[in-house]
């Protein structure tokens, strides 16, 4: 069966789009079918070879799409071991915790409380967030790219606004819960990753965008989460010493 370039490059593009690369195979050889049949069809009605092939592709729709849409049938089976794995270590960190508990003196309440904090609230906390983590579809992020960073900006706003302010920071607070921006600060890669993989698609001027935002986002995170002002100003201070 004769398949045309032009297919090729569209089951590669919807391709792209599908995590499971065992699939990539099947995927690519049903689509580059299914484009050629359709093909066919539109040659017997008559059209010229250049316009079915047009046809075809248009039919079946934009590849991105396409992919993410065979993305949420095409799943790799979840690593039961790597997640036994991190159980494991959740479990032997709270029968840590708990022995730790048992050496804290009488009378010293405040370790005491911490302790608790880290055994009962926190380590739960954290298996939830892993669990949740590792069967979130993170495709939510390449379709909505400007959720996740325009998210962050507002957090991170309405911290420097109404937030508390402790060792110089200032931490989102929403009653009792508060927030650091320096936790923050660990999620605005994963903002960046989304904004590259919808710009991926637009050449040139996509990867130009995505340097600027780079650069953008290190220059925020620099002087919002670490001491870079500070640096340049001991060194400044250091060269004209």
């Amino acid at each position: 069966m004769n398949v045309s370039d032009a297919f090729h490059r569209y089951a590669e593009k919807v391709c792209e789009q599908i995590r499971w690369k065992k699939a990539h195979p099947a995927v690519a050889q049903e689509i580059e079918d299914h484009l050629t049949d359709q093909k066919n069809a539109y040659l017997a009605a008559g059209d010229s070879e250049s316009i079915a092939e047009e046809k075809a592709l248009l039919q079946m729709g934009d590849p991105v799409s396409v992919g993410a849409a065979l993305d949420q049938t095409h799943k790799p089976a979840p690593q039961w071991g790597i997640i036994g794995l991190v159980l494991l270590l959740f479990v032997l960190g709270g029968i840590i915790q708990v022995l730790l508990l048992k050496t804290i003196p009488v009378g010293n309440d405040a370790l005491a409380t911490r302790s608790a904090q880290v055994l009962f609230v926190f380590l739960p906390l954290s298996l939830a967030t892993f669990v949740g983590m590792y069967f979130l579809d993170f495709s939510f992020f390449g379709k909505h790219p400007y959720v996740l960073p325009l998210g962050l900006l507002m957090v991170d706003l309405a911290a420097q606004l109404f937030g508390v302010s402790y060792c110089g920071k200032r931490w989102f607070t929403l009653g009792s819960f508060a927030l650091s921006p320096l936790a923050l600060s660990l999620l605005f890669p994963l903002a960046f990753c989304g904004l590259f993989y919808r710009l991926r698609s637009q050449g040139r001027r996509g990867y130009l965008i995505s340097g600027v935002l780079a650069v953008v986002f290190c220059l925020f995170l620099s002087i919002r989460f670490s001491s870079l002002p500070v640096t340049l100003w001991a060194a400044a201070t250091f060269r004209h010493s």
